[in-house]
């Protein structure tokens, strides 16, 4: 995890809620958003959590996703998927 900490980037936190139920979201500004977003998803996964929530992923955290998530919970996502919306309209 130290490696991840000595990755820096300036940025500008406009929100950061609702800690109450152990969730957090943020949102940041800057020519260097992606690099914070990947930083802190895996500072995120290398402390155990998860950057998906009881909304799920959606578009915009669909790759990010991808990347830090385990590859059999995305096989068994992708089958659950296929057999909930066999046609892929969803």
């Amino acid at each position: 995890m130290n490696s991840l900490l000595n990755r820096r980037a300036a940025l500008a936190v406009l929100a950061l809620a609702p800690l109450a139920h152990g969730a957090a979201a943020a949102e940041w500004l800057g020519s260097n958003s992606e690099a914070v977003t990947c930083l802190v998803h895996d500072l995120v996964g290398a402390a155990g959590g998860s950057i998906s929530a009881e909304h799920g992923i959606g578009q915009m955290k669909r790759s990010e996703y991808s990347r830090t998530a385990p590859p059999a919970r995305l096989s068994a996502q992708r089958a659950i998927k296929a057999a909930l919306d066999p046609h892929g309209i969803m």
